[in-house]
């Protein structure tokens, strides 16, 4: 297995609640597309990304997640759903 690196947030802006920060997951953004073959190498890296990078008002934090090389497939070579034929 191989493991990828994101970055995301941990609130978002929100006036409704306790200073302003409503907690929610944001989305994954992938860090430089930065794979690992094993998992104690993904959480080292992650680690020393959290300890040397401020958090900030949102909590932004590197993590990993498993990726199954055998199910990458490119959205723009996939099978198109409906085919056209041309009379």
């Amino acid at each position: 297995m191989a493991y990828i690196c994101f970055k995301r947030d941990w609130w978002r802006d929100n006036p409704k609640y306790p200073n302003g920060l409503e907690p929610c997951a944001g989305p994954k953004s992938y860090y430089k597309n930065q794979v690992f073959d094993c998992e104690q190498e993904a959480r080292e890296f992650c680690q020393e990304y959290n300890e040397n990078n401020d958090a900030g008002r949102y909590s932004r934090k590197m993590e990993f997640e498993e990726l199954d090389l055998r199910v990458v497939t490119p959205r723009a070579h996939a099978a198109p759903k409906y085919q056209r034929y041309n009379f």
